[in-house]
């Protein structure tokens, strides 16, 4: 027995299951812009990508059993590369040490992917760390997620330290100033 508020409910109904339907046509994460997290393995080649030299890489080492990695790659990393300001400072990059795949290390040696993890001391997942394009850790890692709240300004510390590393290790000396007369 259908009634008129039964055609209501029918036509709620219809909009909520389109609704469900089309929600991965959608961006997502709340009606934002679609993002990708790139994990990487071959560091040699990341190394040598042209407008990388100027800017740390961000290597944040994850496992696909740790739910404190999707909060962060869902709360602080897809967030810091949908703000476009991000692309300029600094390169993120992902490390899945549950792969077991080999891995590149930046002079273009092939290491396990265990080697590669504890070369960064990444015994916890999360851990975030900055390098420059030779592997050089430039500013305190980050271990885990001491505070969600907090961590997107632990980041953007590590993140301008490493800048200042890099800005500083560039710098060409300024030539010795020469006076008329002396």
């Amino acid at each position: 027995m259908f009634t008129a508020n039964s055609s209501v409910l029918r036509k709620i109904l219809l909009v909520w299951l389109l609704w469900l339907g089309m929600g991965p046509l959608y961006a997502g994460d709340n009606g934002l812009p679609a993002v990708t997290l790139i994990e990487t393995r071959d560091f040699g080649v990341l190394a040598k990508q042209p407008g990388l030299t100027d800017k740390p890489l961000l290597l944040v080492f994850v496992a696909d059993y740790c739910q404190y990695c999707k909060t962060l790659e869902e709360e602080v990393l897809k967030p810091m590369l949908r703000n476009r300001d991000y692309d300029a400072l600094v390169t993120i990059r992902l490390f899945k040490i549950d792969d077991p795949s080999t891995v590149t290390d930046f002079n273009g040696e092939t290491i396990s992917p265990d080697q590669f993890a504890a070369r960064y001391h990444a015994k916890v997942t999360p851990t975030a760390v900055m390098l420059d394009l030779k592997g050089r850790e430039i500013a305190p890692r980050i271990i885990g997620i001491p505070n969600i709240e907090y961590y997107g300004a632990e980041l953007d510390a590590a993140i301008e330290q490493a800048l200042d590393r890099i800005r500083k290790s560039t710098r060409q000396p300024e030539p010795a100033k020469h006076h008329a007369g002396q």
